[in-house]
């Protein structure tokens, strides 16, 4: 179970529906963001993709930074998380 209110699915990135569902959302945060800005109170939001379950460890024994990323960056996840973010 997630803990974050942010997050908004897993996706697979060898999944051609998967990374049309990415798109997807990209856009419509983008749109949001564009008609947001008309409004008085307007905050704008970003999409932020994160690597999980990574395919190799580069350095070592370590497969995640001190931040939680995957070292490699997306390229070397099996799956991403995709989260929402208010800027």
């Amino acid at each position: 179970m997630r803990t974050s209110k942010n997050y908004i699915m897993t996706v697979d990135p060898l999944s051609v529906t998967d990374i049309e569902k990415l798109i997807l959302v990209k856009q419509t945060i983008a749109k949001n963001n564009r008609l947001g800005r008309l409004s008085n109170r307007y905050t704008p939001s970003r999409v932020v993709v994160r690597g999980r379950v990574p395919v190799s460890k580069d350095s070592g024994q370590y497969s995640y930074d001190r931040c939680g990323n995957v070292l490699g960056g997306i390229h070397n996840a099996e799956r991403w998380d995709i989260y929402v973010y208010a800027r």
